[in-house]
């Protein structure tokens, strides 16, 4: 089946709570890292910094809501879809660089082929790893009682979350900040234990409190690091620390207690991988809006939100001309690739 009419397929039947949590969630991450380029070619004023530890605080959720929701509705391998993410990952790769080198072809262009062997892409690496172990993990989760998924969740909290941020523990070879395997599995394992669970109806009022108190509180720690230096924020800022957890958590229960279905969230939310592979088009994008030039000025919060939101709906605009135009050719290569993943894997497991 060609790949436009699978997503049309799914985005008939699927509800669109969690599809609008996933847009909200990338153009979060978007703005984040619009503010990060920026501030890396200017310095912030105090009241700038302040909206950037404020977007960052919500920015940190993304990766979270995304492994979280991946979790909840479980991750099921076939060669088919591996192929199919490492192929877009590789051809946005490309144009990214070839974009952002003056659209020639340049040394960038050639090394981008190799992104996903070269684990270039964290997210995207993360991600294919835990597809190809979903089917393990899975069986094994779902042989576990309730109160035994509750430990196993208790004791990889406690030395995935807390102990290493009490230590300072982020850089090591099995959290990295959170930005590795061992979070993504983690974060996958309490997405399938709500399902499994504790698949229950929060409150609207309820999970919003408790990401705002967990927003606050990220933020205040983030100040408070700038402000006296003795305190270290970054622990409690990555990935896998309690407060990002427990906002993930609480913004995931707050988008579940929403019930409504919408074609065009749907539709906007198909193409939310390509906006996350496009948002290395900042440099091109940064020339038009010029977002550095306005880091001391009270008019940066618009000029970051015009460009996240540009970088966006420039994403969305080329994954649909990609679905839309080149659809044939792609589902083509694919399926070539997917066949000849499959006789070699085949092969292999005959050894």
């Amino acid at each position: 089946m060609v790949l436009w009419e699978v997503t049309i397929r799914f985005q008939q039947v699927r509800n669109s709570n969690f599809e609008l949590l996933r847009i909200v969630s990338i153009l979060l991450i978007i703005a984040m890292h619009v503010i990060g380029y920026a501030a890396s070619k200017g310095e912030l004023s105090d009241s700038n910094q302040y909206i950037r530890f404020f977007i960052g605080s919500f920015g940190n959720l993304g990766v979270g809501c995304f492994v979280l929701i991946s979790g909840y509705f479980g991750v099921k391998y076939t060669t088919h879809k591996f192929v199919f993410i490492s192929w877009l990952t590789t051809v946005y790769a490309i144009l990214c660089a070839w974009a952002n080198n003056d659209f020639s072809v340049t040394r960038d262009c050639v090394m981008a082929i190799t992104n996903v062997p070269r684990y270039f892409n964290w997210y995207i690496t993360c991600y294919l790893i835990l597809m190809a172990l979903s089917g393990y993990i899975n069986c094994f989760v779902e042989s576990l009682t309730k109160n035994e998924f509750k430990r196993l969740l208790m004791i990889l909290f406690l030395f995935f979350s807390v102990l290493p941020m009490m230590v300072s523990a982020t850089e090591t070879a099995l959290l990295k900040s959170g930005q590795c395997v061992t979070y993504f599995i983690y974060a996958y394992l309490i997405g399938r234990y709500i399902r499994l669970h504790r698949d229950i109806d929060v409150s609207k009022a309820k999970s919003a409190l408790m990401t705002l108190v967990f927003i606050a509180m990220l933020f205040i720690i983030k100040v408070a690091g700038i402000m006296c230096p003795a305190i270290d924020a970054i622990p409690v800022m990555s990935n896998n620390s309690p407060l990002i957890l427990g906002a993930v958590v609480s913004v995931f229960y707050l988008f579940k207690s929403f019930n409504f279905k919408s074609e065009i969230v749907n539709y906007i939310s198909a193409s939310v991988l390509a906006a996350y592979l496009l948002d290395s088009l900042k440099p091109v994008v940064d020339n038009y809006f010029l977002v550095y030039t306005h880091t001391l000025g009270s008019d940066f919060a618009l000029y970051v939100t015009m460009e996240a939101v540009t970088i966006f709906l420039v994403a969305i605009l080329i994954d649909k001309i990609r679905v839309h135009v080149f659809w044939k050719a792609e589902d083509y290569i694919i399926d070539k690739m997917t066949s000849l993943l499959t006789r070699i894997m085949c092969k292999v497991a005959n050894l």
